[in-house]
This record gives C-alpha cells, sequence and structure tokens, in this order.
C-alpha cells in the first residue's frame, strides 16, 4: 500500500474514532428561547419558543409555562422529535413568569431547566 493511501486510511479512521466519541459524549442543551432568560417584554408573548442543540423524543418531554409562584397557566408535550418547540402562551398580566422544561434526548439523557422572563407594566 503507498504511504498516501495508508496514510488517508489513517486520517479517516481517527476522523471516525474522534466523531464516535464526540457524539458519544455530546449532551443536549438549550440554545435559544423566546422569550429570552432574564428578559423584561412591553406586553405578553404569544408564544414560546425554545431550540435546542439534539432532537427531543415527543413522548417524554414537556413545557410548562407558570407564574413566578408556581401556578401552572399552560402545558404542552412535545408534538413530534424536533430541536425546536412552540406553544402558544395565553395573555399574560404584569409579572414575572417562569418556563420549565423536560425533554428526553436520543441518548437517554434529561434536559431539564428554566427560562425566568417578565412581563412589564405598560407605560403610561
Amino acid at each position: 500500500m503507498p504511504i498516501s493511501s495508508f496514510a488517508r486510511v489513517v486520517a479517516c479512521g481517527a476522523a471516525l474514532a474522534a466523531a464516535t466519541i464526540t457524539a458519544a459524549n455530546a449532551h443536549g442543551y438549550l440554545v435559544q428561547s423566546f422569550p429570552p432568560r432574564g428578559f423584561h417584554l412591553r406586553e405578553s408573548p404569544r408564544h414560546i419558543k425554545l431550540l435546542f442543540s439534539l432532537r427531543t423524543d415527543a413522548t417524554w418531554s414537556t413545557v410548562k409555562l407558570e407564574r413566578n409562584d408556581g401556578t401552572v397557566l399552560a402545558e404542552k408535550r412535545q408534538p413530534t422529535t424536533s430541536r425546536s418547540f412552540t406553544m402558544d402562551a395565553p395573555k399574560l398580566s404584569p409579572g414575572a413568569y417562569r418556563v420549565q422544561y423536560s425533554m428526553l434526548t436520543p441518548d437517554g439523557d434529561f434536559l431539564r431547566g428554566e427560562v425566568d422572563f417578565v412581563v412589564d407594566e405598560p407605560e403610561g
């Protein structure tokens, strides 16, 4: 086997091994949310949107919208296996709110977290 062919085989093998190790060690995380974490909104959001680094399972993944006191205002299960999640939000009065998520990823891990935001009093 010529050296250049041998080098290509070794390089391909190393790349495949690195990709396998990276995939095995990868864990999902929240990439983006709307409203963003800690954000102050001038008016009630129409939707809650979450984007994850990995697809989340449709059977075991849920999102809750709560008041700061823990009262659940809306809850939805992930409708399809996807990286994105969207939920209609009810009309929110001024105050502090929390989006809690529990999402099952393909590697069997649960992503659990929350995104706090505030709907401000109207000016005027």
